[in-house]
């Protein structure tokens, strides 16, 4: 009767562990998905500021847009204006950009299609750099996914160590138990 006393202990210390372990992990996977979301957003909000200040220098002043971009595929879409309202360069033409440019960060939607734009204004020019916000979402979700796989394997094995441990240390109750029943 005294054993089952023991595997009962033995039973509620390892679900309370057990319990607390899958809850960290929960909480720790939660906390670094979103932390790698942020992260993975600012990364390419700064190669979008970047690309932007980079084409300020080099960038068409008029001219025609840019012979064959339709024929490439590009991770960003640039678009550069004059500042009386005339495109001269588009990465690719079929998505247009809205002509009413927030400086800074700001979302848009052409079409069907999200973007987050940063735009740049020149004393001659505007420059916007967009980016498909689900193309952006699934590289911030791989990005962060990749974070929480560690957690993923590391909370079984911590796991198995809880259940090891508790077993380890009850064992003398155990035979104790069993020696005085």
């Amino acid at each position: 009767m005294r054993t089952l006393g023991i595997h009962s202990l033995r039973t509620r210390l390892l679900a309370f562990l057990l319990a607390a372990v899958i809850g960290a992990a929960v909480i720790q996977g939660v906390f670094a998905y979103r932390s790698a979301m942020r992260e993975a957003d600012a990364i390419f909000d700064y190669h979008m500021q970047q690309m932007a200040l980079s084409l300020r220098a080099g960038a068409p002043l008029s001219g025609p847009l840019l012979p064959g971009a339709a024929d490439r595929e590009f991770e960003f879409l640039i678009q550069i204006w004059t500042a009386n309202g005339e495109r001269v360069f588009e990465s690719t033409p079929d998505a247009r950009l809205p002509q009413i440019a927030v400086l800074g960060f700001s979302d848009a939607r052409s079409g069907s299609t999200s973007y987050r734009v940063f735009t740049l204004q020149m004393p001659q020019q505007i420059i916007q750099i967009a980016q498909d916000l689900s193309v952006r979402r699934q590289m911030a979700t791989a990005f962060a996914l990749s974070t929480i796989v560690p957690i993923a394997l590391f909370a079984p094995m911590l796991m198995l160590i809880v259940w090891w441990v508790v077993t380890r240390s009850l064992a003398p109750v155990t035979r104790t138990s069993a020696l005085v029943a």
